[in-house]
């Protein structure tokens, strides 16, 4: 049953095409995206970079954030997903890694679909800017 929710949740994702945004605390953020910087991570993918729609500039790498309930198996959840778990943290929580920014983009708001994750989202790091 998960595997199916997580497949139609991927479609669903992908049937959007174009738009940017992710899900949290169960709202949809709007992303526009910013011109390619020259941001580059450490043996990652480079990050996409956006503006929220409050005009806060992020970056977003090919990782992000779940939880997960407590009952729930992250393999399970993970099933048939190109996605690998960087690390564990106490209370269901993980950051993970896809192959992409976009990738982590799409998986995070396929898997806030699923009853099973209590959030997933991507990894943001903000954009500072020193004066």
């Amino acid at each position: 049953m998960i595997k199916k929710t997580l497949l139609f949740s991927l479609c669903a994702v992908f049937a959007v095409g174009g738009e940017y945004f992710y899900i949290h605390k169960g709202k949809r953020v709007e992303l526009t995206p910013l011109p390619d910087g020259s941001v580059r991570l450490r043996g990652s993918a480079a990050p996409l970079a956006f503006k929220t729609a409050k005009g806060t500039e992020i970056l977003i790498p090919n990782r992000l954030v779940v939880k997960i309930a407590p009952e729930a198996s992250i393999d399970a959840i993970l099933a048939n997903t190109d996605v690998q778990i960087l690390r564990k943290y106490r209370d269901g929580l993980y950051l993970l890694k896809t192959r992409s920014p976009k990738a982590a983009l799409d998986v995070a708001n396929a898997l806030s679909l699923n009853p099973s994750v209590i959030y997933a989202q991507p990894d943001i790091m903000q954009r500072w800017r020193l004066r």
